[in-house]
């Protein structure tokens, strides 16, 4: 006869000839009848209902049992994502619950006040936690879940150079680049004409500051049949020394590879030179100086030395975005 307001009555014939008697329960609020159990037990016998005894006797035609009223549980949850796994907590959950029940949205369940779940794939769920009071009473709510793509990781592809002294310089595209990998192309020239790269590269810098030297810049994303295929930069028509390099990533953004970029030169006799500065976050990839993800604050400032002096140089620092 748990309930929330309910009223169990007990009636049975007058006269000592009576032998039974019916146990009714009703809605406090409403009158109606929720349960009617015959007895059929003979007067002064106990009637157990709610841990409470009743002791029928003759001419007596109503007894009266008010129990405390039961409220359904309230549910609450909170949830956090890494990646694809989110991890779920009902701890705010109030009204004496007794159990948590979850329900994904991805046809997958869980119990516990705290649970963790990976999804299949990035998108929204219909999240909803149902939790269990007392008397067997239910309380639910449903979030929508918003679940993040998997963070992808920068990673160096392979890398492809050509030097000679010619007008034109030309490197193949390495046959491991996929489609959607960044491609960087590097290229220096001496004296400080201007240097052309062929159609579909994005020039990213240029820098001749130092007069004797050119070293040009460009990116662009893989399509599905740039591997294998010949890249020409153009030098100018006249015989001149050249070098080029192309770089392969992979992880990088599909529409914008190159976040940041900065160059520095020399024009003295030396034989080490620093690459200049930028700021990156924990997630950018250092490209020319380290080949590897950078932590967050200012990278760059490395030292390159070599065993002879030179009198120009060109230093890079580029940084990808995944």
């Amino acid at each position: 006869m748990d309930g929330a307001g309910v009223i169990a009555v007990t009636q049975y014939g007058y006269g000592t000839t009576a032998k039974s008697y019916d146990v009714i329960v009703l809605d406090a609020a409403t009158g109606s009848v929720l349960n009617s159990i015959n007895i059929g037990l003979d007067f002064g016998q106990p009637v157990f209902a709610d841990d409470k005894m009743f002791v029928p006797s003759q001419n007596r035609g109503l007894i009266v049992y008010s129990p405390a009223a039961v409220t359904a549980p309230t549910a609450s949850f909170t949830v956090s994502c890494t990646d694809l796994t989110c991890a779920f907590d009902g701890s705010g959950s109030t009204g004496g619950v007794t159990g948590y029940a979850w329900d994904f949205g991805d046809g997958s369940a869980g119990s516990g006040v705290t649970v963790s779940h990976t999804f299949g794939s990035a998108g929204s769920y219909q999240v909803k936690l149902t939790v269990t009071g007392q008397g067997g009473l239910t309380g639910s709510l449903t979030k929508q879940v918003t679940v993040p793509p998997t963070a992808r990781q920068i990673a160096f592809v392979a890398a492809a150079d050509a030097n000679g002294n010619q007008p034109t310089e030309t490197v193949a595209v390495p046959s491991s680049v996929s489609f959607g990998d960044a491609l960087v192309l590097i290229a220096t020239g001496a004296t400080n004409s201007p240097i052309s790269a062929p159609a579909g590269w994005t020039l990213v810098g240029t820098n001749s500051g130092n007069g004797v030297m050119v070293t040009s810049v460009w990116s662009r994303v893989a399509t599905a049949g740039d591997a294998g295929s010949a890249v020409t930069v153009n030098f100018s028509t006249t015989f001149r020394r050249a070098g080029v390099q192309l770089l392969a990533y992979s992880g990088t953004s599909p529409t914008s590879p190159v976040l940041a970029f900065a160059s520095h030169f020399d024009h003295l006799t030396t034989s080490t030179a620093t690459t200049p500065t930028v700021s990156v976050t924990s997630s950018d990839m250092l490209a020319t100086d380290a080949g590897a993800a950078a932590a967050a604050g200012t990278a760059g400032g490395l030292i390159a030395s070599t065993d002879q002096a030179f009198s120009a140089d060109t230093t890079l620092t580029l940084v990808l975005t995944p």
